[in-house]
Parts: structure tokens; C-alpha cells; sequence
């Protein structure tokens, strides 16, 4: 029974990374993943990492951040298998990444990096991205790092009502 379990899971990750239409890192999948089905941190960073070592899934480093990609050995075994999950599971998978969408799509499509400037400063930089093109890159110095963090946070939030805001007043 145990073997089940163990194999169910790791289909069930591949079932996730493909359901997705973003990259998604191993923190914001475990994130996904954790809130969706019944297992727990521990066992689905060594799933994941066994996921790696088997050439199921792969890492592929985008725009600076370690993502999630299913392999073709991957997308062969969760066709192979995929009578082995329970349709319980694969629904509740697929009613948290329906759930989560929009928040995983701004998360993929946003980047926020600080740094210290000069004189105590922080230098924040703020980019978009739309099909892997960055569509703005706005690099701000500001004086205090509470104000860089404020900074980052709101773009995270609202980067699409910031962009069409500054888009709007640079085309008038």
C-alpha cells in the first residue's frame, strides 16, 4: 500500500507541473501542492528531488529563478500511469491551480531585485515580462529600505495598474 502511496504522489507532481501554464519554482509548487493534497513538506521535497534524479522533471533556470519542467521520461510515465491516481486527488489538484492562477501567472511574470546604493540608499529593480520579453524595467533609488521593500511589495501586488498608470501618462 505504501508503494501506491508513494507512486501516486509522485504522479500526482508530474499531474501538477503539467497542468500548469507558468514555471513554477520548488517553493511556490510545494506551496500549491501542499494546499491541495494530503502529504506532507518532508516527503514531497524528497518525491521532487527523486522526480530530479529519475529525469522525470528537471530544473530550468528562467529569468534568474530555478523552475519545474516535466521531461518527456516525465510526460512518458504520467501517461503510462495515470490510471494510478485517484480522481479525488487529481480534482483537487486541479481546482487549487484554478484557484491559484492568477496569483502563480504574477508571481511568473513580475521580478522585484534590491540593492544597497550609495549614501544608505537602496536601488530596486522592477520588471514585467510577457512571453519570456520584458515588457518595462524601471530601476528606482530610494532612500531607506523600508521604502525599497514598500516598493517591491506593491509592484508584486498591482505591477499591471502601475504599468498601464505609467503607460498611460507616457503616450498621452
Amino acid at each position: 500500500m505504501e508503494n501506491n502511496s508513494l507512486a501516486e504522489n509522485k504522479l500526482l507532481i508530474m499531474y501538477a507541473i503539467k497542468g500548469l501554464k507558468v514555471e513554477l519554482t520548488k517553493d511556490q509548487l510545494s506551496d500549491l501542492l501542499l494546499s491541495s493534497i494530503f502529504m506532507n513538506y518532508f516527503d514531497l521535497q524528497t518525491y521532487i528531488d527523486e522526480l530530479e534524479k529519475a529525469d522525470c522533471i528537471r530544473m530550468v533556470t528562467i529569468r534568474g529563478s530555478d523552475t519545474l519542467h516535466l521531461t518527456k521520461t516525465g510526460e512518458e510515465m504520467l501517461t503510462l500511469f495515470s490510471d494510478r491516481m485517484n480522481p479525488r486527488k487529481t480534482k483537487a489538484v486541479d481546482e487549487c491551480i484554478e484557484r491559484s492562477m492568477d496569483k502563480l501567472i504574477r508571481e511568473a511574470t513580475v521580478s522585484t531585485s534590491i540593492e544597497e546604493g550609495e549614501r544608505g540608499t537602496f536601488v530596486v529593480r522592477l520588471s514585467a515580462f510577457e512571453d519570456e520579453r520584458e515588457i518595462i524595467g524601471l530601476t528606482l533609488s530610494l532612500p531607506d529600505k523600508d521604502s525599497a521593500e514598500s516598493a517591491m511589495h506593491s509592484w508584486r501586488k498591482d505591477s499591471s495598474a502601475i504599468y498601464g498608470i505609467l503607460y498611460r501618462l507616457l503616450v498621452k
